[in-house]
Order: structure tokens, then sequence, then C-alpha cells
């Protein structure tokens, strides 16, 4: 996943040429994420932004002669959503947990939220 991202962001001739076939196929997000300041923030964006595109992603890398093995194995691709998923639950608990005014009672319901999101 990374060398896809990579591949197209640390080339601006690759990132002009995706982002003009996103607006071709008219996607809802106009472009990959590359990085963000706060890292685990970025993270979280940038696994979810390359879910939600991984099928121009694939096209864009075979158009690019650089095909991805793991964008066609549909086993890595559940794995992916499940990391996406885990990943956006803990942005929301470290949220919570970092929110202002927030008291040391509230922390267990907090963190029993989480685990209950983790077995769904």
């Amino acid at each position: 996943m990374m060398s896809c991202i990579n591949f197209v962001k640390s080339r601006g001739f690759n990132s002009c040429q995706f982002k003009e076939l996103l607006n071709d196929l008219d996607p809802e997000y106009g472009d990959l994420v590359y990085h963000c300041e706060v890292w685990w923030l970025s993270h979280g964006n940038m696994l979810m932004r390359f879910y939600e595109l991984w099928d121009e992603v694939k096209q864009f890398m075979e158009m690019k002669g650089k095909p991805v093995r793991e964008l066609n194995d549909s086993k890595w691709l559940c794995n992916l959503a499940f990391t996406v998923d885990t990943t956006k639950y803990l942005s929301e608990l470290n949220i919570k947990l970092q929110s202002p005014n927030q008291l040391l009672s509230s922390l267990p319901s907090n963190m029993k939220s989480f685990e209950a999101k983790l077995r769904l």
C-alpha cells in the first residue's frame, strides 16, 4: 500500500495523472492522503482513503505498468478493511480520552464502548 501511495505522490507527474483519472471517474475524494502533522490521524485518513480508492489505485498502477498483486487479493482487501475500521475506532477513542474537561469516572465507559465496537 505504501509503495502505491509513494509511487503516486512522490512524482509530480504521476500525482497529476492520478488526480486526472479520479476526476474522470468522479469518485467522492479527489486525491490520496500523503502526510499530515498528526501522524496517527494521517495514518487513519490515509488507510481510509486508500481503501475507498483501491480500485482506482489498482487501475492507475496497472496503467503505469506497476501492477500490485495485493489489490487483486480479496483476503488482503478484507484485512485492509478490518485495519481501516480498527484504526477509525482507535482514533475516536483517542479523541474521547483527550477531550478537555474529561472526568476520570467517564474513562472506563469510553473504554467499554471501544471494546464493544471491536466485538462487532
